[in-house]
């Protein structure tokens, strides 16, 4: 029934069942990832990320890891991926409720991220950094 309904959402609407166009921009992302993968493509406006993608939905991935591979490829990623590491190893040996309310946040920001980048980039950075100064405090 899934396969019948897709079909039946695809012809009629001419859109996938997410309603958003996201899977073909994440497949998309992931074609493209594989082109560069080290380097990725760099910060790219919207008219580019458009010419890239091949069609205008999505000024962005909208989805936090494919960002990064798509805009910093596979070093950006390890960058990251040892940023996140080292700030939950530090914050955890912080029992202060503070600091475990912000590693928790900046956790449920991150997996929020895997459907939808916008959030983060107004709420997850700020986050980190209250991650690091709770880190330090003891």
């Amino acid at each position: 029934t899934t396969l019948f309904r897709s079909t039946l959402v695809s012809k009629y609407f001419g859109k996938d069942l997410t309603f958003t166009g996201r899977s073909y921009v994440w497949a998309r992302c992931l074609e493209l990832f594989l082109q560069k993968p080290m380097s990725g493509y760099g910060y790219v406006n919207s008219d580019e990320f458009f010419s890239l993608i091949g069609v205008g939905i999505g000024a962005h991935p909208h989805n936090y890891l494919l960002a990064w591979l798509f805009y910093g490829g596979v070093f950006s990623v390890v960058c990251v991926a040892i940023a996140y590491f080292i700030l939950i190893k530090s914050v955890k040996k912080n029992t202060s409720v503070q600091a475990r309310v912000y590693l928790w946040a900046t956790i449920s920001f991150f997996v929020m991220g895997v459907t939808d980048v916008g959030i983060l980039s107004v709420l997850m950075h700020p986050m980190l950094l209250l991650c690091e100064y709770y880190s330090k405090k003891r």
